[in-house]
């Protein structure tokens, strides 16, 4: 017989009435072991949980809970595991304290979004602070277009003052873009769209990764990333190496440089992809290509 976090195992029982009589016996006997744990868990600092890539939170080493598709990404909800001898108040306390965990982990992991839920914003900037929220802190610009061209200077204003950038292909937070809000946003989304098993994190504090064709699109979007080609692009190199291109733009066609590759992180071969992606078109010279806008 094996007790698991708040759950009975038979084990080698040899049949299902065996299993039967074990699992009343163990009904009767641990449950004052349950309400010991469940007061432990129940008073247990923050610190005592983890939530791990794969969506499990643990107490301790001990799985106790899942996090499953909610109303919304931003808000996910927890499932307990391993519960089938919890119920009662014990069981009310035990989930009250891993929700209050979760809210307290996302608090701080997407804090910046918390900012565009501060009185003061109306109109069209109300809207898109609304929709940067839903989705996890970034859209696309042309997504927007029309709320950003009705947006009046005191509401871009307002807007930028809460942490906002107005990107060229993208609005986003930047400050959600930190190795530990990238992986919370990215697992948010996966559990919001049920995908199984979850992706494991994109690698920590790159500038731009090969796209995996297993993975969606959407979930490098929700991590804060641009995809071109074979390559997903953090969005706030992609905005740096656009103002780069329309810069360097005015003065004439753009050569190739390896400086521009290493911006966004690419090889040449898969940097013609991103300037296409941009907005600009190949225009070939003896010289080799060059680049220009798309007009």
């Amino acid at each position: 017989m094996l007790f698991r976090s708040f759950r009975f195992v038979a084990g080698d029982a040899d049949s299902s009435s065996e299993t039967r009589l074990l699992r009343t016996a163990a009904q009767r006997s641990l449950r004052p072991e349950i309400r010991r744990r469940a007061a432990a868990l129940a008073s247990a600092p923050d610190s005592a949980f983890s939530l791990h890539p794969d969506g499990c939170l643990h107490w301790r080493d001990a799985l106790v809970a899942q996090l499953q598709q909610g109303p919304s990404a931003r808000a996910p909800r927890l499932v307990l595991l391993g519960s089938d001898l919890l119920d009662g108040a014990p069981r009310i306390d035990v989930e009250k304290r891993l929700n209050a965990w979760l809210a307290t982990h996302l608090a701080r992991a997407l804090a910046p979004l918390d900012r565009l839920n501060a009185h003061g914003l109306n109109g069209a900037a109300r809207g898109i602070a609304f929709q940067l929220n839903e989705s996890l802190g970034m859209l696309s610009r042309p997504q927007v277009a029309e709320q950003i061209s009705n947006l009046s200077h005191s509401e871009r204003k307002a807007l930028r003052g809460r942490g906002v950038q107005f990107g060229s292909h993208a609005i986003f937070v930047p400050a959600l873009l930190k190795a530990r809000a990238t992986a919370t946003r990215a697992q948010l989304w996966a559990v919001h769209h049920n995908l199984s098993p979850l992706p494991a994190p994109l690698p920590m504090g790159r500038v731009s990764v090969d796209v995996d064709p297993e993975r969606p699109l959407g979930y490098y979007f929700a991590a804060g990333y641009l995809v071109f080609g074979t390559r997903a692009i953090r969005v706030d190199m992609v905005e740096r190496l656009a103002a780069t291109m329309a810069n360097r733009a005015r003065k004439g066609p753009v050569p190739l440089a390896a400086e521009l590759w290493a911006l966004v992180g690419c090889n040449r071969d898969s940097f013609e992809d991103v300037l296409l992606g941009i907005g600009f078109r190949r225009h070939d010279t003896d010289a080799g290509p060059t680049f220009v806008p798309v007009r």
